[in-house]
């Protein structure tokens, strides 16, 4: 009977010993959860779209025929003021898609084969963080003409045919409307003159 209470006092403090030093089931538990939720947070961080500015809209050539829209075969580049961004080409019905971050100084030029090359510039700098918030859209659609005039794909060529910068008044980008009127009156004057051979 000594012997036998001797056995028992000896494993309860055995028990007693690996349970101060060892970890129990159920906090074995609480860290593989804790491990999987942070696996899981990482994996939703890094598949998050950051914040930034989506243009898109539709591609196309500015005449009809038999109520048929015809797009041109070309391609859209963006680039910010270190270099090329993205190249990208719009589908058959002529849309498009482009992504810009913030903190940068963007150009979009559309381009297509025998028609006039047209772009744009969008400046998303010095922006407070307060206006960010979740982005902005940007629906922007870009029709070009066929190349008939060699003045007007010059100016076409080296000026924008809209800008774009944050009103902070209104926490909403704004085209510059009152430069492309004046840039579209010149183009009007320039297709009056005749087509350099």
């Amino acid at each position: 009977m000594k012997i036998s209470l001797l056995l028992l006092s000896v494993m309860l403090m055995l028990l007693t010993s690996c349970e101060s030093r060892g970890v129990r089931v159920d906090d074995v538990k609480s860290a593989e959860e804790k491990t999987e939720l942070d696996a899981e947070e990482k994996y939703e961080k890094s598949n998050q779209y950051s914040v930034g500015i989506e243009l898109y809209g539709v591609f196309f050539e500015s005449h009809f025929d038999s109520d048929t829209l015809y797009y041109p075969e070309g391609s859209i580049r963006l680039s910010d003021e270190n270099g090329i961004v993205q190249a990208i080409e719009f589908d058959e019905f002529g849309n498009y898609i482009v992504f810009m971050d913030f903190d940068h100084s963007y150009e979009i030029r559309y381009k297509s084969p025998e028609h006039y090359t047209k772009f744009l510039t969008i400046d998303t700098r010095r922006i407070p963080q307060s206006l960010i918030g979740e982005g902005y859209y940007m629906p922007t659609d870009m029709s070009l003409a066929k190349n008939e005039n060699e003045l007007v794909n010059q100016l076409l060529s080296q000026n924008p045919i809209g800008k774009a910068l944050m009103d902070i008044t209104v926490g909403e980008f704004d085209w510059d409307l009152e430069y492309t009127d004046s840039l579209k009156a010149v183009v009007e004057q320039l297709e009056s003159v005749s087509p350099l051979p």
